[in-house]
């Protein structure tokens, strides 16, 4: 199957797009990936991290959006995702986060190219999944407290987080 890449543009142009994208939200926030009772604002938080000497990690979520099946107009569907973008994560003085952990390894990597190469080879056939929801596979178990930005398209309705900022991670 082949997948389009939606521009930020298009998505927000598309209501199918941002369903998708706010469908992944919805299933994310379900499973308490983000606790949107804590929201503050990113001053509020610093100053209060500063304040109580406690060690935080603050990050971006990022939203994309594609076209699954591009190739076959009867089989398109969109399909949002939501990432947290730990190459850009602070800490509460705006240095670079660091990890003490981290779940990615070489090994699947190549696992995965060689899975690739094979299906490559005449009269071969591979296929290969990702998790149902890739943000969440994991339980989140840092020895920092984690807070992420939710994308504006994912806020409620209700103005309630207008210019507000973080929310605590939650434990997946």
């Amino acid at each position: 199957a082949v997948h389009k890449l939606v521009a930020r543009q298009e998505m927000y142009a598309s209501p199918d797009a941002m369903k998708s994208v706010k469908d992944e939200g919805k299933g994310l926030l379900q499973r308490q990936t983000w606790l949107p009772d804590t929201v503050t604002k990113k001053r509020d938080l610093i100053a209060w991290a500063q304040k109580n000497k406690k060690k935080i990690i603050m990050g971006d979520l990022l939203t994309t959006c594609s076209v699954k099946h591009w190739e076959n107009l009867a089989l398109r569907k969109y399909k949002g995702r939501i990432c947290f973008r730990g190459d850009c994560a602070k800490d509460e003085y705006g240095k670079a986060a660091v990890y003490q952990d981290l779940s990615s390894s070489p090994t699947s990597i190549f696992d995965a190219s060689a899975n690739l190469a094979y299906g490559c080879c005449p009269g071969n056939v591979t296929t290969a999944a990702d998790a149902v929801r890739a943000y969440v596979q994991s339980l989140l178990k840092s020895l920092r407290e984690t807070w992420v930005v939710i994308p504006y398209e994912l806020w409620p309705k209700d103005g309630s987080w207008e210019k507000a900022g973080y929310s605590r991670a939650g434990g997946r």
